[in-house]
């Protein structure tokens, strides 16, 4: 299976005595070309992803590799690009303080650090931050954008998901030749008092979940 989309470039055929040939020209998306050499490419890459991968001290290339995933479902799920913006967004947001740090400084030397346009920088990846915070994908907001806004916001979103997988690219090759090393993982496991929590909440509904009278073994 591949990890795109497929669309088809050209279609040829016979109508009786004529040739026909229809041509796909224009897209409304960003659309990459493909060929077998290509495609033979991009699944070394892959293979040679497996293998940074198993190396704890990468765990934050695995997590960015989940949500910039995850965002394309999202983009691919809804009827239109737009319709989880927000939500894909979000998880863009994540990609870049799970690689490069919180702040928006630390992200800036950290997609210099492996090698990003300083251009795009400022234009594709600086304002995924900014735009997650205006949107209502972390807290409930009543305001609402305007129609000319909105059109902006959806433009921008077209080509992101290509803008963060050759992100991931770039990092994976910045941490193969050495050039790049991920800060110090933070806390992987939850602490004490979050487990009691999840552990409360799950007993209660556990127990509501009981037919009267029953018991316990």
């Amino acid at each position: 299976m591949l990890p795109d989309p497929v669309f088809l470039k050209s279609v040829e055929g016979t109508l009786g005595d004529s040739h026909v040939r229809v041509e796909h020209i224009e897209s409304i998306t960003p659309l990459i070309m493909v060929d077998d050499d290509k495609l033979a490419e991009l699944v070394q890459q892959g293979l040679r992803t497996v293998d940074l991968l198993g190396v704890p001290t990468n765990a934050r290339l695995l997590a960015a590799m989940s949500y910039v995933q995850r965002a394309a479902r999202l983009n691919a799920a809804g009827e239109s690009p737009w319709e989880f913006m927000a939500e894909a967004l979000l998880n863009y947001a994540k990609t870049l303080e799970v690689l490069f740090g919180d702040s928006r400084e630390e992200q800036r030397a950290g997609l210099r650090s492996v090698g990003t346009d300083e251009a795009l920088i400022e234009a594709r990846f600086i304002p995924v931050t900014l735009l997650r915070d205006f949107l209502d994908v972390g807290h409930p907001k009543l305001a609402q954008l305007d129609s000319e806004r909105l059109r902006g916001i959806h433009r921008f979103l077209l080509g992101l998901d290509r803008d963060f997988q050759k992100l991931l690219i770039e990092v994976r090759v910045a941490v193969a030749n050495g050039t790049f090393s991920f800060r110090p993982n933070g806390r992987e496991t939850l602490g004490t008092p979050e487990l009691r929590t999840i552990d409360t909440i799950l007993t209660a509904h556990a127990a509501r979940q009981k037919p009267p009278g029953t018991r316990d073994a």
